[in-house]
């Protein structure tokens, strides 16, 4: 009896949900930053056994909207739970409940009650808090979710994951496989290597510059054992683009330096990158610029 499945993942940002999707496919499909909105798109981790098929969607975290392009992550996030067969919420032990969980809870209750039946709210970040303090924090979250399907798990030490996987395969319905068993992921190469060169600048940059750019790549020229790749970095501001590329062109070079050996490591093979930094004032708020951009 195979059974298959799409398992959406909604939270707020920063609470795990990447480091999640990477840990259960055993692969980086998922960039993973300490800053909100690393997360911009649907993102797609297939995990296969024996059982079956799970189809995970990483989503974008739910934040407040101050443009158009929060608006549409926060409509990607939520878009993606209507037609799933099952989804987990993250709720992270090591913050207190705030806005965002709130905000998702009344999806949930009041607008969206259908969907309670295939929830299951999931505390994350067990390993940052002793014992004595994870399980007062967990009677919390029970109480603050009135909800009665509630699993604690660490992505990091591998915490009650296997257990997660049973209760999951469980529930899913008897289908066939959505995907070829090979497959971990639904997005290419060029959008992962844009995701990589993103997640440099965020680990590299400060303040506003994270939130602030976009990556196309240019070109993607993929040979036997060699890779050119030409990527653009979109910036909002004229001084945001002195910022990137650095004295003498100094934080631009570091940023190719790190992105080209994340890039060599992920295909293994050599790799030359060009980096290009072109500003688009206001691409935030550019409904056509931002579906240029894929979003």
């Amino acid at each position: 009896m195979i059974k298959s499945g799409f398992i959406s993942i909604i939270g707020r940002p920063n609470v795990g949900k990447s480091t999640f999707l990477n840990q259960i496919i055993a692969a980086k499909i998922a960039i993973v930053t300490n800053k909100p909105q690393t997360t911009r798109n649907q993102i797609k981790g297939i995990y296969n056994d024996d059982r079956g098929q799970m189809i995970f969607i990483d989503t974008p975290g739910i934040h407040k909207e101050h443009h158009e392009l929060g608006n549409r992550l926060n409509n990607i996030a939520w878009s993606s739970l209507k037609n799933s067969d099952q989804i987990l919420w993250f709720i992270p032990a090591n913050e207190i409940i705030g806005l965002y969980e709130n905000k998702i809870k009344d999806y949930f209750h009041k607008e969206h009650a259908n969907l309670l039946k295939k929830l299951i709210v999931i505390i994350t970040k067990s390993d940052t808090l002793t014992k004595d303090a994870l399980v007062k924090k967990e009677e919390e979250i029970k109480e603050f979710v009135q909800h009665n399907n509630v699993t604690t798990i660490s992505a990091l030490t591998n915490f009650n994951l296997e257990t997660l996987k049973s209760q999951l395969f469980d529930n899913l319905p008897e289908a066939p496989l959505y995907y070829p068993i090979d497959e971990i992921t639904d997005v290419n190469n060029k959008f992962i290597t844009q995701e990589i060169i993103r997640e440099t600048i965020i680990e590299k940059t400060r303040e506003e510059i994270p939130y602030s750019i976009a990556v196309i790549i240019e070109k993607f020229d993929n040979k036997d054992n060699y890779l050119f790749i030409e990527a653009k970095i979109i910036v909002d501001k004229d001084s945001q683009k002195g910022i990137l590329i650095g004295k003498g062109g100094k934080a631009i070079k570091d940023i190719g330096i790190d992105a080209r050996k994340k890039i060599t490591d992920f295909f293994e093979k050599k790799v030359t990158l060009k980096l290009l930094v072109k500003v688009i004032k206001n691409w935030r708020n550019d409904k056509s610029k931002l579906n240029q951009l894929g979003y």
